[in-house]
């Protein structure tokens, strides 16, 4: 008996019961071989130091919920460090009582102005998201991409880098150069959303090896 036979003695009993002939039946048998090992390694690699993984992560920031005028600050702790970031984008949402001014032709409404802020002054990077407040008392809601102020060099992410960072709320009355009558404008936020447009590093998780053993059984 030749030598491949013993060592494959269910080779031919195959091949008799399928009516594939015996070559061609030794030949499919490799190769499917061969494509689990080589998807097997695929996975190796593909897990080792961990992977690139995009996501919006929702950021909820409940310290800069209150009434404003007012500035409060929230601290942005991230649970894994980015590797890239694409952009953030800062949603509020609450109710408003819009005030009054006289610009001597009767009242005209006073709103608020919302801006959020997130600098860091030793990295040199300002970026903020005015909002947008309506002049009409009641519930509101805005969402502003993060933008640039003018700065050379330009702004970058580094101050989210390692994963923390605080983000300010200021809430103050909206520029008027009319008489303010006894009406002040005030905001209530009932809630404070950061978005953040990332790509974070997936480590290797443990007992991964084991479902590499389990595809290849």
């Amino acid at each position: 008996m030749h030598p491949r036979e013993r060592a494959f003695p269910r080779r031919r009993e195959l091949a008799a019961s399928t009516g594939v002939p015996e070559n061609l039946r030794y030949a499919i048998v490799a190769g499917e071989a061969m494509l689990r090992l080589s998807y097997v390694c695929f996975l190796g690699l593909s897990l080792v130091g961990g992977r690139a993984l995009a996501d919006v992560v929702a950021i909820p920031l409940p310290n800069l919920a209150g009434t404003y005028p007012a500035t409060r600050i929230a601290s942005i702790h991230l649970t894994q460090r980015p590797s890239v970031i694409r952009s953030a984008t800062f949603v509020v949402h609450g109710t408003t009582v819009v005030g009054e001014v006289d610009c001597f032709d009767g009242p005209s409404p006073w709103p608020m102005s919302l801006t959020a802020y997130l600098e860091d002054n030793t990295t040199g990077d300002h970026w903020y998201a005015p909002g947008s407040m309506p002049d009409v008392s009641g519930p509101f809601e805005w969402e502003t991409e993060l933008r640039t102020r003018p700065t050379y060099p330009p702004a970058t992410w580094a101050l989210l880098m390692d994963g923390d960072a605080d983000i300010k709320l200021s809430g103050s009355t909206a520029f008027t150069v009319c008489a303010p009558t006894a009406l002040m404008p005030t905001a209530q936020v009932d809630e404070a959303i950061l978005y953040l447009d990332a790509d974070f590093v997936v480590p290797t998780r443990s007992g991964t090896w084991g479902v590499l053993k389990a595809f290849y059984r």
